[in-house]
């Protein structure tokens, strides 16, 4: 199989800045300023990197002067060398971090900001954090369905808009068969002006919601496999 790589990016800006096969944190420290050490010679490293020039810097505790070949990402210098092309990259401290997926990032341990959990007087129940809007809208053919669940707001399509009693009617029957709950279970809320919808569901865990969401919005469930010739089913069995 393929290693795996390692994709980090500016803590700051966010901008990809190296892909290696090693995690930085295993690499061994520089001990005068903590630098992480990567000798691109043994790991295959990938750079984004643009010269920053040459910095003197006087040592502390010997005075000699080094000279840093800075390498950065904009304005911002994220690791040096000590010669030009060198193939030992000190990485500066806190410069970088793991770049993750939002879907390596939530998890059932971590919920995705859409899906939340209420306690009130009657128990506890989740809350969804929605974003309706009409499929199909703007020529393209996406059906009604739900869509992704890692954002802050779970995106979702319907034929009738939101707002109307036949939009409210087909959410509540979408999420009852991607939930595999009853209706009666399910509480559609307007939040008021541009705040979107919210979904109220009782006799379920955030975690039990988030795995049957997980499911319905992944390649590994049938109804998302293409289909070969037909036309293209619409709206709910």
């Amino acid at each position: 199989g393929r290693a795996k790589l390692f994709v980090y990016t500016c803590r700051f800006t966010g901008k990809h800045a190296l892909v290696t096969d090693v995690s930085l944190k295993s690499l061994p420290l520089r001990p005068r300023d903590s630098a992480s050490v990567l000798d691109m010679g043994k790991h295959e490293t990938k750079v984004y990197l643009t010269d920053g020039g040459v910095k003197r810097i006087k040592r502390e505790g010997d005075g000699k002067v080094e000279r840093q070949y800075r390498l950065n990402l904009g304005e911002l210098p994220v690791a040096y060398t000590f010669e030009p092309d060198g193939k030992l990259l000190y990485i500066l401290k806190d410069a970088l971090k793991e770049y993750q997926t939002k879907e390596q990032t939530y998890g059932e341990s971590n919920l995705p900001p859409g899906i939340q959990e209420e306690i009130s007087q009657d128990g506890a129940s989740v809350r969804l954090l929605l974003d309706v809007s009409v499929a199909g809208r703007g020529g393209s053919r996406t059906r009604p369905g739900v869509y992704n669940i890692f954002n802050e707001k779970i995106t979702v399509k319907v034929v009738q808009p939101a707002t109307t009693a036949e939009g409210k009617k087909e959410v509540l029957a979408l999420f009852a068969q991607v939930l595999e709950v009853r209706q009666m279970q399910l509480t559609f809320l307007e939040l008021g002006a541009n705040k979107g919808f919210a979904l109220q569901v009782s006799g379920k865990t955030p975690v039990q919601v988030f795995k049957k969401l997980k499911f319905h919005t992944s390649k590994k469930n049938p109804a998302n496999q293409p289909k070969g010739g037909g036309p293209q089913r619409r709206g709910f069995p």
